[in-house]
């Protein structure tokens, strides 16, 4: 099945959001195996872990990093900046694998934080109708509608309380053949209530950047 609407959404996204990456990525995996996955705003929440650690840094390709880092700040220091280039990913502009635990660690804070973790729904259906390359328009401008949110300071006020979002960090984390977003921010409520309200709104933001790209490229 091929999700899309009458309206021109071509990608839908379920959703799972956690304290930790581990927690949203099972709360995403319930939201996909349950009966509202053909639904717009497919939101699951798990809260089985609250406390968070620093992500893991002995893979290969990030120890990598830290070593070309090392020479280059003792050897060359001019070329630094250059070293941005390993951090995001190619297509959409984001934090890849690298670039997510590298920042996320260096902003390490003692505050709680919260993931809400994005999956694309039926992406092998729709790459084998429309072509890598007309889909991944679609993935572009998902990523551009996150990054306008990116260090956003005012989200809302409700009952004279401002809630407030310092630190976001967006990661395309494309490991598998599924296409999936991450965003990691500082959230200091006792519960997820807010932080679905937060994904609902990210949702509306991507599913109506959708809308106005098919309406240029005329799909439906």
């Amino acid at each position: 099945m091929i999700s899309k609407d009458d309206d021109g959404i071509l990608i839908r996204f379920s959703v799972g959001i956690g304290y930790t990456i581990s927690d949203a990525e099972k709360a995403v995996l319930l939201a996909k195996n349950s009966k509202n996955k053909n639904h717009l705003y497919n939101i699951r929440t798990l809260e089985e872990n609250k406390i968070r650690t620093k992500l893991d840094t002995k893979l290969p390709i990030v120890k990598s990093y830290y070593k070309l880092q090392s020479y280059l700040e003792k050897n060359n220091p001019n070329l630094l900046s250059d070293l941005d280039n390993f951090k995001y990913d190619k297509k959409t502009g984001l934090l890849n694998r690298v670039g997510y635990i590298i920042e996320l660690n260096k902003s390490y804070i003692s505050k709680k934080r919260c993931v809400i973790f994005l999956d694309a729904d039926y992406m092998h259906e729709i790459n084998e109708k429309h072509g890598y390359k007309f889909v991944d328009k679609y993935l572009n401008e998902s990523a551009k509608e996150l990054q306008k949110n990116i260090r956003q300071k005012h989200i809302k006020k409700r009952v004279d309380i401002l809630f407030y979002i310092n630190d976001v960090f967006f990661h395309r984390k494309n490991d598998s053949a599924e296409d999936e977003f991450v965003i990691d921010l500082d959230y200091n409520q006792e519960n997820l209530d807010f932080a679905k309200k937060i994904a609902k709104r990210y949702l509306e933001n991507i599913y109506s950047a959708q809308k106005r790209l098919s309406k240029k490229l005329k799909l439906f």
